[in-house]
């Protein structure tokens, strides 16, 4: 789940994080030069689903006095945020681990930008009581079979620096 929670009586591990990045076509000619807030709020964003922690947080960046009403579009499909964003109908706001294969191949490029999002961290969360060894055993293993897989997610992104 994405977490960790900090409700009352609630135990968390973190498992892993994930970096969220603003994603775009080379088609809408963005370029590999720093954007600011302004060059980026002229364009349709694409992200996570409304009432999400992430998607609050995308809101909360365009939400400035200074900037016209962002376009924001909110989807439950991440296939269907990156579908939109290759078809430059939008800058999308996305772990970039989750488009590896679109940026290797061109039909997408990572922005440049001061703009920071917090990383999608997930965690096993349970609610504390005598009897939770098992839970935590699981948690455990949770968090190193997560930690192998974001391993081998980010060998590729390593091996081509």
């Amino acid at each position: 789940m994405l977490g960790p929670l900090s409700a009352s009586g609630v135990r968390n591990r973190v498992l892993c994080d994930y970096p969220i990045g603003f994603l775009a076509s080379p088609s809408l000619g963005l370029g590999a030069a720093p954007l600011k807030v302004q060059d980026l709020a002229r364009f349709p964003i694409i992200t996570f689903p409304r009432k999400t922690q992430p998607y609050e947080i995308v809101r909360a960046l365009f939400n400035r006095p200074d900037l016209p009403p962002i376009r924001l579009h909110a989807s439950a499909s991440l296939a269907t945020v990156i579908h939109m964003a290759i078809e430059g109908l939008g800058i999308a706001v996305i772990p970039t681990s989750i488009v590896e294969n679109e940026l290797a191949d061109g039909r997408l490029q990572l922005l440049s930008t001061d703009l920071r999002i917090p990383p999608l961290t997930f965690s096993a969360s349970w609610l504390e009581s005598p009897d939770t060894l098992a839970v935590e055993l699981v948690a455990d293993l949770a968090a190193g079979i997560a930690r192998d897989s974001t391993t081998v997610i980010d060998a590729p992104l390593r091996a081509r620096h």
